[in-house]
């Protein structure tokens, strides 16, 4: 039997290949082969609602965070740092994107206000023509403003603040108006009230006063300051509010300045006031050489226990000597250089002081007087001693002139003295015995 060439070569190549052992038989190798599988990154959110002022944190899955690159689509509504954290700054919506990678992603954040905090400063107000007010919405910002009658009155919207929003409103002529506020979809209103503008004028012309005492004068109509001034200070005193003080007998132009323009008022003070005497007894210190007081003795040292002893005996109605207030005090009061203490007086409670008034104002002493009450006065070099003393006013006659008791000069009781020219120029301080 003939068998062609590649036939036979066919049949020798299978049976070498059936035939040739085989190494590692039985365990099958094969080569993996694994694909980088791309991991996607994603928002922890994509859409939030904040309460105005409140915050939330986006983070971004599967990305290095200090290669995202954080914006907000309106800043006046939201604000974001670079770590993703959000701030809602104003009621409103606004988007977040964060890009990371050449891809952007964003998250829809709606901001809300609080209204519960949200109020006007004003729900009504009544104006003149031509004033100018400030409305404000406090814990609010981006409000708008609406006049329901500008010719009456309008506004002009300012600037907003952190936490505040406001308008301007312009009174233009008598009538009125509602200003509407509009603020995350809530409306707050305030009613004005224009009145017709009205020139200033002083409330009294002309008035007659007694010594000590008071008239208020009020500039009627008037905006801004108001400046007080008097024409002689030594017959009618006048405070920044426009409280006049009668002060010695004359006359006096009290004016007050507004606007570039002076208002005044004629005050003629007489001195018709109602004279009281108490009976005080007059002690004189140097008839106590021999008691002991201070560093000495009652007559060099002891004008203050003589001075309470005639309080003392007034109040009581009982004979109360210098020597028995010392015996009550000893040397408790005494200052050494400097002679004996105020407080020697409120502390004399025993014989009928309840309080003492300090003042520096002759009207409330004129007025102490006339109600029976004992002033004392702390004297300076002067009329009344060339060191320093205290001395007891004990009433006032129907001229005005006060009574005085000294306890270094009998002489004194039978003078009349002028307050303001004489008493209160060398006085440190009155102290009215209540």
């Amino acid at each position: 039997m003939k068998f062609s060439k590649s036939l036979l070569a066919v049949s020798m190549s299978a049976m070498m290949l059936f035939s040739a052992p085989v190494a590692n038989a039985g365990i099958l190798q094969c080569q993996t082969v694994e694909a980088a599988v791309s991991k996607t990154s994603k928002l922890n959110k994509t859409t939030a609602n904040l309460t105005l002022g409140k915050g939330v944190q986006l983070s971004l899955s599967n990305a290095v965070s200090s290669k995202i690159m954080w914006k907000v689509s309106s800043p006046t509504i939201l604000g974001v740092t670079q770590r993703g954290y959000v701030t809602g700054l104003k009621a409103g919506s606004a988007y977040v994107y964060a890009t990371y990678k050449g891809r952007t992603y964003k998250c829809k954040v709606t901001v809300k206000a609080d209204l519960s905090k949200v109020f006007l400063n004003k729900k009504s107000i009544t104006m003149n023509e031509g004033d100018l007010y400030n409305l404000v919405l406090f814990n609010a910002s981006g409000a708008t403003y609406r006049s329901s009658n500008p010719s009456v009155a309008s506004v002009t919207k300012n600037s907003d603040s952190a936490n505040s929003s406001s308008c301007t409103v312009n009174a233009k002529k008598a009538g009125t108006a509602t200003i509407a506020v509009k603020y995350a979809g809530k409306s707050f209103t305030c009613r004005v009230t224009v009145n017709k503008k009205t020139k200033p004028e002083i409330n009294i012309d002309s008035a007659e006063l007694n010594v000590g005492e008071t008239l208020n004068l009020k500039l009627q109509n008037a905006s801004g300051s108001i400046i007080w001034r008097t024409s002689n200070y030594r017959v009618a005193k006048v405070s920044s509010t426009g409280k006049v003080t009668g002060v010695a007998a004359g006359k006096a132009t009290i004016t007050a300045q507004n606007n570039g323009k002076k208002y005044t008022c004629t005050v003629t003070v007489k001195n018709t006031v109602k004279s009281s005497e108490m009976k005080i007894p007059l002690y004189i210190q140097s008839d106590y050489s021999k008691v002991k007081y201070g560093n000495s003795n009652l007559a060099v040292c002891g004008d203050g226990p003589t001075c309470l002893a005639m309080i003392a005996s007034y109040k009581t109605g009982k004979t109360v000597t210098p020597a028995e207030i010392v015996k009550w005090c000893g040397n408790k009061y005494y200052i050494n250089g400097s002679g004996t203490s105020y407080n020697i007086f409120s502390a004399a409670k025993k014989y009928g002081i309840k309080s003492v008034t300090k003042t520096s104002s002759t009207s409330m002493v004129l007025k102490a007087l006339q109600e029976g009450k004992p002033v004392v006065s702390v004297q300076k070099r002067g009329l009344f001693t060339n060191n320093g003393t205290f001395i007891v006013l004990r009433g006032i006659d129907k001229d005005g002139k006060i009574l005085v008791n000294s306890p270094k000069d009998r002489s004194v009781y039978r003078k009349l003295y002028d307050l303001q020219s004489q008493i209160a120029k060398t006085s440190s301080i009155f102290m009215i015995i209540n």
